[in-house]
């Protein structure tokens, strides 16, 4: 595990440091449209990894008014069976009473940090199960991304869940 590595993406995602794609916020909250600048970044830190596949879960929930979000999941397949899996994740996604500063360094800036150096220590190690390395939205308002995950993806697939490490 890597600290340097570590602070850099919580310095990333709570804004201290500019998303490299050139998109700056201090906030994450999944009703604003700043989540969707993280989102990226997730996906392109995921995609330089060596998954098996990458990709965003689109979905839409309801607060107030209709919200359009994304998880964004990584794929590290394993050797024996595809319908058993663990599931290591964290949400990504943070909340303020003032949306434009909304750094979330510790909610949860550092779980999404954890998430992906547990996925870049892990990608070099053999697993006879399926590994899903699982970024959620929407969960400040009311745990949206990971049930949409279970309710779309593991309950539909006939899924079972070995265990699930939640940051």
């Amino acid at each position: 595990i890597s600290a340097d590595s570590l602070y850099e993406k919580v310095a990333i995602l709570s804004g201290e440091i500019p998303y490299p794609q050139g998109t700056y916020s201090a906030s994450r909250v999944s009703v604003t449209t700043w989540v969707d600048s993280a989102a990226v970044y997730l996906k392109s830190v995921m995609d330089s990894m060596g998954f098996d596949s990458v990709y965003f879960q689109n979905f839409s929930f309801s607060y107030g008014s209709v919200y359009n979000t994304k998880n964004v999941v990584g794929l590290k397949r394993g050797t024996i069976s595809h319908d058993t899996c663990i599931v290591v994740g964290a949400h990504y996604d943070d909340y303020s009473n003032n949306y434009y500063i909304a750094p979330g360094a510790d909610d949860n800036a550092s779980g999404s940090a954890g998430v992906l150096e547990a996925a870049r220590s892990l990608m070099s190690v053999e697993s006879d199960y399926d590994i899903y390395f699982v970024l959620f939205s929407g969960e400040e308002f009311g745990l949206y991304g990971s049930e949409y995950f279970v309710n779309n993806y593991i309950i539909p697939n006939s899924m079972h869940v070995l265990g699930m490490v939640n940051f």
